[in-house]
């Protein structure tokens, strides 16, 4: 019998939270989770690698420009060939997907590859917080972060929600969980944890899904 696997898309605007949730997720699923953060692997990349860092630079990643498309696919594909070459059953994405292209492309695994070896389904759990709300946490944040890209707030959350929010209207069609980051902290891991942890119907997504919105 196939090894029924899950991964969670932990999606939202910088200053919504869910770094936070991932961290105390951490401690709980440490033994059965494999963690991933986009944004942490590309400033630790950058720190390690000076021309990565001047890549990054050059593209106006400092001024909110996304990492491509493509290369943010390769680094994913790695991550995922990893969790299912290892005995963990969930997998937390933390900033992927961060357009709509690699929304698709992560659900095209469905079909492409691990199929008669793994069960595996995607949930999305999206954060929702008012601008004005993250602008006052990023600003906070950048105190004592030391992340240069928390001194672009602004163009931050509008590459947000130019290129990654329309992820919300397409993601409706599937089982996910939608959070209120303005809730406590402890409310908003108490139902995270409940929408990981209980028994989730498996489905299969098909070429219409993609298909209404490509074209």
């Amino acid at each position: 019998m196939a090894q029924h696997k899950k991964i969670f898309l932990f999606i939202g605007p910088p200053g919504c939270g869910k770094g936070t949730q991932i961290d105390l997720l951490r401690e709980k699923f440490r033994e059965d989770a494999e963690f991933f953060g986009m944004g942490d692997y590309i400033r630790e990349k950058r720190r390690q690698d000076e021309g990565f860092n001047q890549f990054c630079i050059n593209g106006g990643m400092d001024d909110g420009i996304l990492l491509s498309d493509e290369i943010s696919k390769v680094i994913v594909n790695e991550v995922i060939d990893r969790f299912f070459n290892s005995k963990k059953r969930f997998l937390f994405l933390d900033g992927y997907p961060r357009t709509l292209t690699q929304y698709f492309h992560i659900h095209s695994l469905h079909y492409k590859e691990h199929l008669e070896q793994f069960c595996f389904n995607i949930f999305p759990i999206i954060f929702e917080v008012p601008d004005g709300v993250l602008l006052d946490r990023i600003k906070k944040r950048a105190v004592t972060s030391g992340r240069t890209d928390d001194k672009k707030a602004v163009e931050r959350i509008g590459a947000y929600r130019i290129h990654t929010y329309p992820i919300v209207n397409v993601s409706a069609v599937i089982p996910r969980l939608m959070v209120d980051g303005e809730k406590p902290v402890d409310q908003v891991y108490k139902k995270i944890f409940s929408f990981i942890t209980e028994d989730h119907p498996t489905f299969a997504l098909n070429d219409v899904v993609f298909d209404d919105y490509l074209d």
